[in-house]
């Protein structure tokens, strides 16, 4: 019989209560910090994981109140919770910073039980303390990477609407140089003004994105667009002899 048989079979024939040993060694060995608090706050036990996270071996810190181990900023609202879980037996959490033994800067998560007796009798409190720098940075990274491609979709849509102004105005100044119409040169002169107008009015936009003002800001006036369309039909349908009367309210 090998080791790994030898073990099965004593877990096999061992009692199905499970011993104050087997709480203290799973304790001692799990893979999160485990501070165990008395009702004065004082610390009871403090595993290995909790040693490494603090810095301080639990020989050095048995028996001193639970609040030195918190960041002086946080220390208040952390007894308040820890107070909480002892005499009301409420389960809280709370996020604070605190620096390693390093001095790197850790963003933790601490979770406090209550610990009650087999009559519901308030004994102390249980805090679990897990490290969340990672996941904290992966959720920044992953907010920035939002943020980058959102600003690359405006950039696109920009760019489209930047494209489709100046090249209304490029292809129109193109047409009128073909002509010796005052008429059409000056109608093309007021209709690239009315779209260079609408591009001020993008990036008059930017620039309040920029500043932090997000209201929000037509890219063009609908009345203005229908206005500039039927004068640029006007001539054409002059000649034509087609009459065209146009009632239109001012449009948001």
């Amino acid at each position: 019989m090998n080791a790994e048989d030898a073990l099965c079979a004593r877990t096999a024939k061992s009692p199905t209560t499970v011993t104050d040993e087997f709480f203290r060694h799973a304790c001692a060995h799990a893979g999160l910090a485990m501070i165990t608090v008395d009702r004065s706050l004082r610390i009871r036990s403090w595993n290995a994981a909790a040693a490494h996270m603090f810095g301080a071996a639990a020989a050095n810190v048995m028996g001193m109140n639970i609040s030195g181990a918190i960041p002086m900023e946080a220390r208040a609202r952390g007894e308040s919770l820890i107070r909480a879980a002892v005499w009301r037996a409420e389960t809280n959490s709370m996020e604070f910073k605190h620096r390693d033994e390093l001095g790197r800067p850790r963003s933790l998560i601490a979770t406090f039980s209550p610990i009650l007796d087999d009559v519901g009798g308030h004994l102390g409190a249980l805090a679990v303390v897990r490290d969340i720098t990672r996941r904290i940075s992966l959720e920044t990274e992953l907010a920035h990477r939002h943020k980058m491609a959102a600003l690359g979709e405006m950039a696109g849509a920009l760019s489209h609407h930047f494209n489709n102004i100046l090249g209304g105005i490029v292809t129109s100044v193109d047409f009128a140089l073909t002509t010796d119409s005052p008429d059409l040169h000056k109608r093309t002169l007021q209709q690239g003004g009315v779209a260079l107008g609408r591009a001020i009015k993008l990036i008059d936009s930017l620039l309040k994105f920029a500043e932090g003002d997000f209201r929000h800001a037509d890219e063009c006036d609908l009345t203005e667009c229908i206005l500039a369309v039927m004068e640029y039909m006007e001539p054409e349908l002059r000649k034509a002899r087609i009459t065209l009367n146009l009632q239109l309210e001012r449009l948001p």
